[in-house]
């Protein structure tokens, strides 16, 4: 509701802007504009009132400033039209009753005036209505307004005197002075008598002007008699209605009573008011009393009785203490207890439907308690049983796959005898049994019913395919017949791997049980589901089973022993339910058996997009793990966190024996700190730690470690719980679970160690084409000036006479040429420093690389050894210049390394289908931490200004560039090996 008019406000916003305050200012952070503030037909919530009034505060800074501004209002031509019609009808005081009733209601809607005429004062009570915040300079601005009223009538100012309490003002308006005798008649005797000097002869005129004035004056007085009557009626019935309308918008029957306590000791004008409603309806019993105003004391009491069609609600009882309770008084009070009877009764009906309602909360909080209790309680014992099957989980799968690990590697042996072989294939064939039967004891004693699974859209006819090659060799072996009948195009919605689970379950029972005929494969659509059938003619299942084989641990009884526990079917129905169907079996002894699983087509789990498969990469680690044909060619470290002392020691063997360094840690803590000392290039890791942090912490930390970015780390979970995205979200690169394959795992190890090879390199490269384009550029900028520089020096030494200081001019000039061209060996390094240089395709033989390297740099080498073996003296594609450029880099690193005296040694020979180009030095060698460093721009080890840290980096970008690379070879005598393919006609010639 927009309370305010407009009038008002833009009244305000001119009075500021005449002392210096913008429009702008006046309505910053209020949300409406200077043109809605200053139209004359807008309005505005009292909200924003009251923020304007506070910033003309700014010059309004007194409540004298308030009542100045509150006469001036008075002369504006709204206030001007409404004086001059008063000035007809009505008196001063009149005019003053008027206003102060009816004239602020188009101003201010959220106002109230009640006006009582006693005596020669009008008593004015102005309030602002409930929930509106206060606002004084309001009432001060209203008091300098009731103090002009008679200024506009022709008359003089009345004092007027003013009590605030809140969002209430009470004023006294003062109308002694205008109320004598004969007061109208001195106004314009005055006036007349300026008037007389100019009109002179006109005295009789004034003579019969004043008589007429006497009758108006006194038919004037009748008037305002009559309309003082007229005035307190529609008062009281204004008055009656107002409290009626607000006791209707409460339905609680504490805020009615309020309501009703406030409006009538604020309307009425009682000192203290008390509402007592004492009332039974339906057997409840509603007592509630309110008070308003001061506390009762010695003065006027009066009680009126609250009734609603003749049903006592209560008693309303009032007090004044110094002044008389008059019969209209009583009246008025009698005519609006009557009017809010209906808004009590309501209440209270309210308050009855409010005792039933808590009531009724009160039993479903309680309820709800104990339901809550009992689910605190039952999920308490869910974890429980769950962490019971996850350390079971972990204590089973990991001495499992430590046996797995171990048959697998004994199995690799090239020299075991036939009954060797097959007592290890009998051995191998238990622990897979056994570990099948562990999947699915833990997979039906996990807790995992009544969980949400994660759907996608399958295949039928590739699930069917898949499964029928993977069961043909056993239908083969049997000599049964394998048949595949799927509807085409049929997909629907599951989580693949569970379906395909069970599917297998009742494909391998089919083959296991049945010696003759066939076994069919089946997908069908039916209804809206799918249904998915293995139908075979083996021996069939008695009635007696057909109802409990998809019960825990119920075996058929078959003419011959097979092994089993039991558990397959029930794992098949676990896996149907969760996946929003359910299974059945048709069978009949002697005629074969058909089971299915009933699925929708479309389930309401959550589904997630198929993502393509990824082909990992392939080979087969059951060959001799000899050095000649290790599964690791490349040595790097590989660090195993397992708490299984077996476990971790069997890999920590066929990790080693297949070409990598590996260290073992039994805990979390201690992995970070072997970690931290000698970063590892791949983390392997159990989940499940025993004590400390877990494998996932562990990633999420041996992630963060200083040079840790690009390691990887590869996590083994026994935990079936435990979810992909949970691994990768912590850092892992790749997940497992217990027991895993040797072939399996050693595939995801190299090929995780690619992928960082490929990664460091990628890395590599992008900071060498970042150095370069910067390096380019400050070359050529050093490059001018130094040539002008050398170029000067030979014609200034001719230029300088002959004298005492000749020798040292040319000492110095000497100094300046020889710093000139070893700045200009650094611009033209830095020149030939370029990433995207193109590599000539000549035929280089490695003779002339090295013999080119040697004679440029013997000068320099005069005082250490130098030896040169050529074991190798074929050919190479490439840039003769470049790649002489790396030797004799290497052999100058060689040279500072060996220092006066020391030995330098380059040899060529041949490794498979690479030229090695090797150049050893008998200096100390680099540390171990520092090796892979001594490659990035701008990393040196020699002292301060004997070096930049670009050789290595630009010569090991030379010969990636020419397909080769440069890397250290640790041990004594610290060597670089430069590895260059030979050229292709040789190796088919050789």
């Amino acid at each position: 509701m927009r309370e305010i008019s407009g009038r008002v406000t833009k009244y305000f916003v001119e009075h500021g802007e005449r002392h210096g305050l913008s429009r702008d200012s006046f309505v910053e952070g209020t949300g409406v504009t200077v043109e809605h503030l200053t139209n004359d037909d807008g309005r505005i919530d009292w909200d924003i009132f009251v923020e304007v009034t506070r910033r003309l505060g700014r010059i309004c800074d007194t409540s004298e400033k308030w009542a100045e501004l509150g006469k001036k209002f008075g002369a504006t031509p709204t206030a001007g039209t409404m004086a001059a019609v008063l000035r007809i009808i009505a008196t001063p005081r009149g005019a003053a009753r008027w206003i102060a009733r009816f004239g602020g209601v188009r101003l201010f809607g959220n106002m109230r005036t009640t006006v009582r005429d006693v005596e020669k004062t009008l008593h004015v009570t102005i309030t602002i209505a409930p929930g509106y915040q206060s606002c004084p300079e309001f009432f001060y601005m209203c008091r300098g307004g009731f103090m002009a009223i008679p200024t506009v009538m022709g008359a003089p100012e009345i004092p007027v005197d003013l009590v605030i309490d809140g969002n209430v003002g009470r004023y006294v308006l003062d109308f002694t002075a205008l109320e004598r005798p004969g007061w109208r008649r001195e106004v314009i005797a005055n006036w007349w008598a300026s008037a007389k000097t100019r009109l002179g002869s006109r005295g009789k005129v004034l003579e019969n002007y004043e008589r007429q004035e006497l009758l108006l004056e006194a038919r004037y007085v009748e008037l305002e008699k009559a309309k003082k009557r007229i005035e307190a009626q529609q008062e009281m019935l204004q008055l009656v209605h107002e409290i009626t309308a607000a006791t209707h918008e409460n339905l609680r029957l504490s805020q009615a009573l309020e309501v009703i306590g406030y409006q009538i000791h604020t309307r009425l004008q009682f000192d203290a008011v008390e509402v007592h409603v004492k009332a039974r309806q339906d057997g409840v019993m509603v007592d509630q009393r309110v008070h308003a105003g001061a506390a009762f004391r010695d003065g006027i009491r009066h009680q009126q009785k609250l009734v609603f069609r003749d049903v006592e609600l209560g008693v309303i009882e009032v007090c004044r203490t110094k002044q008389e309770i008059s019969a209209a008084d009583k009246e008025l009070l009698a005519l609006v207890v009557e009017s809010v009877a209906l808004s009590v009764q309501n209440a209270v009906a309210y308050e009855v439907i409010a005792s039933y309602r808590n009531d009724l909360e009160q039993k479903v909080a309680t309820r709800t308690s104990e339901l809550a209790e009992a689910r605190e309680q039952l999920e308490r014992s869910l974890e429980s049983r769950n962490q019971f099957f996850s350390n079971v989980n972990h204590d089973l799968r990991s001495p499992l796959m430590a046996m797995l690990l171990v048959i697998q590697r004994i199995a690799q042996n090239p020299n075991l005898n036939a009954d060797a072989k097959r007592s290890l294939e009998q051995a191998q064939a238990n622990a897979q049994r056994m570990k099948d039967l562990v999947e699915d004891l833990l997979s039906l004693a996990s807790g995992s019913e009544g969980k949400r699974v994660e759907m996608v859209q399958v295949d039928a006819a590739t699930m069917l395919e898949h499964i029928g090659n993977a069961l043909r060799p056993v239908a083969e072996s049997k000599n049964l017949e394998l048949k595949i009948e799927v509807e085409p195009g049929l997909v629907f919605d599951a989580n693949a791997k569970q379906i395909e689970r069970a599917y297998s379950n009742l494909a391998d029972n089919a083959l296991k049980y049945t010696d003759a005929g066939s076994v069919t494969l089946r997908a069908s659509a039916h209804d809206d589901g799918v249904v998915l059938a293995v139908t075979d003619t083996g021996p069939g299942i008695p009635k007696d089973y057909v109802e409990k084989v998809f019960n825990r641990f119920v075996q058929v009884p078959r003419a011959k022993a097979s092994p089993g526990a039991g558990i397959g079917l029930a794992l098949v129905r676990e896996i149907a339910i969760q996946n929003g169907g359910n299974v059945g079996l048709e069978s009949e002894v002697g005629r074969g058996s058909t089971f299915f699983i009933r699925l929708p087509k479309k389930s309401g789990g959550l589904r997630k997009r198929v993502e393509p498969k990824v082909q990992t990469l392939q080979f087969d680690a059951s060959k001799p793990s000899t050095k000649a044909e290790r599964l690791f060619p490349t040595s790097v470290k590989l660090l195993i966190c397992e708490d299984d002392p077996g476990l971790a020691q069997q890999l920590s063997d066929f990790f080693t024996e297949n070409g990598l360094e590996v260290t073992r840690a039994a805990n979390g803590e201690e992995a970070l700190e072997i970690a931290a000392k000698k970063p590892p290039a791949l983390l392997l890791t159990d989940i499940d730690l025993g004590t400390g942090i877990d494998g996932l912490e562990l990633c999420r930390r041996f992630r963060a470690l200083p040079n840790h970015h690009n390691a990887a780390a590869i996590v083994l979970t026994a935990d079936t719980r435990r979810q992909l995205v949970t691994a990768l979200d912590a850092g892992a690169v790749d997940f497992l679970r217990k027991p895993v394959n040797l072939n399996e795992l050693a595939a995801r190890v190299r090929a995780q160690l690619a992928y960082r090879r490929l990664a460091m390199r990628l890395l590599e490269s992008e900071k060498m084409a970042a150095h370069a384009s910067a390096l380019t550029g400050l070359a050529h900028e050093l490059r001018n000036p130094l040539n002008g520089l050398i170029n000067a020096v030979a014609p200034l030494k001719e230029l300088i006479s002959v004298g005492d200081d000749t020798r040292t001019a040319n000492d110095l000039l000497d100094v300046i040429e020889e710093c000139g061209r070893r700045v200009a060996s650094l611009a033209h390094q830095l020149l030939n420093y370029s990433p995207d240089q193109a590599v000539p395709n000549e035929r280089v033989p490695v003779v002339e690389i090295v013999s080119q390297a040697v004679k440029v740099i013997r000068p320099k080498v005069n005082d250490r050894r130098l030896t040169t073996t050529i074991r190798y003296q074929g050919s190479i594609l490439g840039s003769s210049e470049q790649l002489s450029q790396i030797v004799i880099n290497l052999l100058d690193n060689a040279a500072y390394a060996a220092g006066p005296g020391g030995l330098i040694s380059v040899a060529t020979e041949l490794e498979g289908d690479n030229v090695v180009v090797e150049v050893s030095d008998s200096g100390p060698g680099i540390e171990p931490e520092l090796q892979e460093r001594v490659f990035e721009p701008f990393f040196t080890t020699k002292a301060a200004g004997e070096g930049v840290g670009l050789g290595l980096a630009i010569s090991r970008d030379i010969a990636r560039r020419h397909s080769g690379d440069l890397v250290i070879r640790p041990g004594r005598p610290f060597a670089m090996r430069l590895t260059l393919p030979r050229v292709a006609d040789e190796i088919a010639g050789a």
